[in-house]
């Protein structure tokens, strides 16, 4: 049976009306309009509080609301800053940018909202001049700078129509995801994930129960960028469990693998429609058993969101390989991408190798891959992982039972450059003691100062490793700023933690431990 997915192609450059899934009162309706006045004025996105729709180098600074002033100071690129402050007299910028080492530098203005709940308010991009409205659901914040629309526009401040040149790729379909794991403990139970990480935002995190790990990475354009992202976060998560292991097999917790598509500004249910003949209905043939029993995975199932929607009728099932996630990614982008340019898809009901190939744009061998695993997942002779790392080859399987745990944090300020290599290498030691390492960075306009040592903290230091000092059971490692950015002390980081990690997993001194920053400058030269 042929199937006809269609919509009005003049709709595509309208914007999306309503706040669907939400409650107002009719005090909150009064202001809709304006809310929808404003709109042409920002830019919508939001990523789990991690925006990097404009920026990979977004600043967040937390501003109390409603307030007369909001002053954020941002200073990421040496000693350059932007000071943004935004009152009823209006708008103002002052400090020193560096347009050239970082063009596309934001900041990004966070506030309590009316609920007394943190929520995303604004970004700034000092390089375009133009303000970026993140949440819309902060109705007292939208209309707040709505109020100062004049005076904003006055100070530079263009609407989204002047700015479709430079933000031309907004108009692009991206993908994302927020895939749900299960931690599984070395003998075999599975634990919550709070339990194991504490309570995380970010981009490795908890669900809102704090039973499931939920991988967040940044949206892209391109599916094989998606997976390396993915990669990433499931890579840096594994040091962050120690001896456990990430596990698709859902046997406690729901295992939700939305995907987020972003561009969509409206024709939601037909691109769903879509979504689900190619992959939810397949999907929904491996069930797994809580996610039917609470109710979650059903087909259609999606959520409005301000950069697109998500589409949340599959499960994680779909992490299972790397070559699986990306046939499942590149499904979904070239479905979408093909119904937006031509208004009209046409298809078999249930599809055919021939859709895939001709209207999902797979290859003939993807499809035989994809068709596979869901054959063999059905039929028993493929398992569904309870080492997810392993699987996808990042490393080699966990030996369990009675092996002792390297457990590293490291802060999402690090740089990537400098952050996968150190993964990459710390996961390849053997230590004697369990060790709990948090590396972190030391910012002096943050004021993160250091002190000095004691003598008496000096007898549980050899030469050299004085940059720690210990917290309960948590080794904070302390690295400035400065030298993290330095591209030549990259294997000089390396080799560091590498002694550190050593001499931790054999000695762990009970005191608070700090360094100056005199020792610092001392290992890796003056800043």
């Amino acid at each position: 049976m042929q199937k006809v997915i269609e919509i009005d192609k003049e709709s595509l450059s309208g914007v999306q009306k309503g706040f669907h899934g939400s409650h107002y009162t009719d005090a909150d309706r009064e202001v809709i309009e304006v809310i929808e006045a404003s709109k042409k004025f920002f830019i919508r996105g939001e990523n789990h509080g991690s925006s990097n729709l404009l920026s990979p180098n977004t600043i967040f600074t937390y501003c109390g609301f409603p307030s007369d002033s909001l002053s954020v100071s941002c200073r990421a690129c040496g000693r350059d800053s932007v000071t943004l402050n935004v009152s009823s007299e209006g708008i103002s910028q002052g400090g020193a940018f560096n347009v050239q080492s970082m063009p596309h530098f934001c900041v990004q203005i966070l506030t309590d909202a009316l609920d007394d709940a943190e929520g995303k308010q604004a970004e700034y991009c000092p390089k375009f001049n133009i303000l970026v409205g993140g949440d819309w659901f902060h109705i007292g914040d939208t209309v707040f700078f709505y109020r100062v629309m004049e005076e904003l526009q006055s100070e530079g401040l263009y609407s989204m129509s002047d700015k479709k040149m430079i933000f031309g790729s907004l108009d692009r379909v991206t993908l994302g995801c927020d895939p749900e794991l299960e931690i599984i403990s070395s003998d075999g139970n599975v634990r919550s994930a709070d339990g194991v990480l504490g309570r995380h935002e970010g981009e490795i995190g908890t669900d809102g129960s704090g039973g499931q790990v939920e991988l967040r990475p940044s949206p892209c354009e391109k599916p094989t960028e998606l997976v390396k992202g993915i990669r990433n976060l499931l890579q840096e998560a594994d040091l962050k469990i120690g001896t456990n292991c990430l596990s698709l097999k859902g046997e406690r917790y729901s295992l939700g693998g939305h995907i987020h598509v972003g561009g969509i500004k409206s024709n939601q249910n037909q691109i769903v429609y879509m979504l689900d003949d190619f992959l939810g209905n397949v999907f929904n043939g491996v069930r797994y058993t809580r996610r039917d029993s609470e109710g979650y995975g059903h087909i259609h199932e999606f959520r409005d969101k301000e950069h697109g929607i998500e589409y949340r009728t599959p499960s994680s099932m779909w992490l299972i390989s790397p070559r699986f996630a990306k046939i499942t990614l590149k499904i979904v982008k070239n479905l979408v991408e093909k119904l937006l340019k031509d208004g009209k898809v046409e298809y078999n009901n249930p599809p055919q190798e021939k859709d895939y190939v001709g209207v999902a744009g797979i290859t003939s061998l993807e499809y035989k891959y994809f068709r596979s695993m869901f054959l063999g997942l059905s039929s028993g002779k493929v398992e569904l992982p309870d080492d997810l790392v392993a699987t996808w080859k990042i490393r080699k399987g966990k030996e369990r039972f009675g092996k002792h745990d390297i457990s590293i944090t490291i802060r999402e300020e690090w740089d990537t450059e400098i952050k996968t290599p150190l993964i990459k290498e710390l996961s390849k030691i053997k230590v004697e003691n369990d060790v709990s390492i948090i590396l972190s960075g030391l910012r002096e306009d943050r004021g993160e100062k250091v002190i000095g040592i004691t003598s008496q903290m000096k007898k549980f230091l050899p030469d050299g490793f004085e940059a720690i000092y210990v917290d309960d059971d948590n080794h904070h490692v302390y690295l400035p700023y400065s030298f993290r950015i330095r591209g030549e002390n990259k294997e000089v980081i390396i080799k560091m933690m590498k002694e550190w990690i050593m001499w931790l997993a054999t000695v762990c001194p009970p005191e608070r431990i700090t360094v100056d920053r005199d020792m610092i400058n001392e290992y890796f030269g003056e800043e």
